[in-house]
């Protein structure tokens, strides 16, 4: 795996010390910079995964070469975490996201949440280079296959490789489609090269990958679009890329195209995004209800259908928070929030509180259903709102419960949860954990 290049930028020798002894076992590239304007010289020339960058420093500040960082078109995507000394007051956070960064720590912070936080870094930046790396032997391959002039071999060539291998004559319309492509969507030859696959694309994305693909066989110009396919119930994000080929007058005889699967990255992508957007929304107050209740709003529909956050007051469970996707379907989910929150609770917050310890379920029963039911009436209930797969993940701290977050999924979305969904879970529950002990002890402390 390669070595991710990071770029410490401090102009305190001791903290870029401190900086590299905390970063030293992930065993990765560490580049020092002792002010803004040796910062943008190291970008000029090197390629780098994550940039540590304080915000008190002469010259240019931390904030002034964010903006500069993020004005290349080269570098504006490398992401950014502020260190600073400043207050984590509203105004210096919200100026930081402002400048680009992904995430804003006030010194003196945890070394184990800042290895943790750059290693998630890294890990998306090596994906990502293992992606292109793969694009470009990808690519390799269908340039020779362009040389070939036995059509058999080339097809025979389109099914060896892992992607999904597709051509299109001149004005867009499919020619051939490999065996990946067939398996993919379950439909014949026949059937997608005459229809094509829009009707798969998803809905959000269909527009934009129409117009994209209209542009390249209107300029000409190599296409590349990342959008959404459906398989079955499933939808998976693809990066679609296609070369012209073209005859000794420069005119396109052949598209030769590829979908490659690119799930995992985007996955990733948005999971930390959601959850530094969650983290910022649970340290912003000392008023944990509300952020809490804000917490559940960010997450429907982004990670879940259906959230629910049940507190411990006096011994009591709370309801402290609900979301759904369909307000509608809300209605129906408040029906049953007596039995959910009853002592002797069956529901998966109640027991996730009970046992301290996360409870899920990928796919969820009939049978399953009809245990958490006390009535005919609510199995009705739980019927009609068509629920697919859910987990409960106790609020922790300090060996304390106070609580439990539940996430639903249901034919709303037509997702169903892995281990993956629960490992966001359990780190969404930690820092919501976290923000509930540190708000009760501020009022303790008072």
């Amino acid at each position: 795996m390669s070595k991710a290049r990071i770029l410490c930028v401090d102009d305190t020798p001791e903290n870029l010390l401190a900086l590299e002894a905390i970063l030293e076992p992930l065993d990765q590239e560490l580049v020092r910079a002792a002010s803004g304007e040796e910062a943008l010289r190291h970008l000029l020339g090197d390629e780098f995964a994550l940039i540590l960058l304080d915000v008190q420093m002469p010259g240019l500040d931390g904030f002034q070469t964010a903006d500069l960082i993020k004005q290349r078109e080269r570098t504006r995507h490398v992401p950014i975490i502020f260190l600073t000394a400043l207050s984590k007051d509203a105004e210096n956070v919200f100026k930081g996201y402002a400048s680009g960064a992904v995430d804003y720590l006030l010194k003196p912070f945890d070394p184990h949440m800042l290895r943790t936080k750059v290693a998630v870094f890294v890990e998306l930046w090596q994906k990502n280079v293992e992606l292109r790396r793969q694009s470009e032997q990808l690519r390799e391959q269908e340039l020779a296959a362009l040389d070939q002039e036995n059509e058999a071999r080339y097809r025979f060539l389109g099914n060896s490789i892992p992607q999904q291998v597709w051509t299109a004559l001149p004005d867009g319309n499919l020619d051939y489609v490999n065996d990946r492509v067939l398996a993919y969507f379950g439909r014949s030859s026949e059937e997608l090269i005459g229809q094509g696959w829009s009707e798969y694309v998803h809905p959000d994305d269909l527009p934009g990958c129409i117009a994209c693909w209209t542009e390249a066989l209107s300029s000409g110009e190599p296409y590349e679009y990342e959008f959404r396919l459906r398989r079955g119930e499933e939808w998976r994000w693809h990066l679609a890329r296609a070369l012209p080929m073209r005859d000794e007058t420069g005119a396109i005889v052949r598209w030769f195209g590829t979908n490659t699967d690119i799930e995992e990255r985007r996955t990733a992508e948005d999971r930390q995004r959601f959850l530094a957007e969650a983290s910022w929304v649970l340290g912003s107050s000392l008023d944990y209800e509300r952020t809490l209740g804000d917490v559940a709003q960010l997450a429907v529909p982004r990670i879940t259908d259906v959230c629910s956050v049940d507190v411990l007051v006096d011994g009591r469970l709370e309801r402290l928070a609900l979301t759904h996707v369909d307000s509608r379907k809300a209605v129906l989910v408040r029906a049953l929030e007596e039995a959910s929150l009853s002592p002797d609770a069956t529901e998966a917050g109640a027991l996730a509180i009970r046992e301290g310890k996360s409870v899920f379920v990928s796919d969820l029963t009939d049978e399953q259903l009809a245990a958490f039911a006390r009535t005919e009436r609510e199995l009705e209930i739980l019927r009609s709102l068509e629920l697919r797969s859910y987990m409960a993940v106790p609020l922790a701290a300090r060996g304390q419960v106070f609580g439990a977050i539940t996430l639903v999924a249901s034919a709303d979305s037509g997702r169903r949860y892995t281990e993956n969904d629960l490992a966001l879970a359990e780190e969404l529950a930690r820092h919501a954990a976290a923000a509930i002990d540190n708000a009760r002890l501020y009022e303790e402390a008072e």
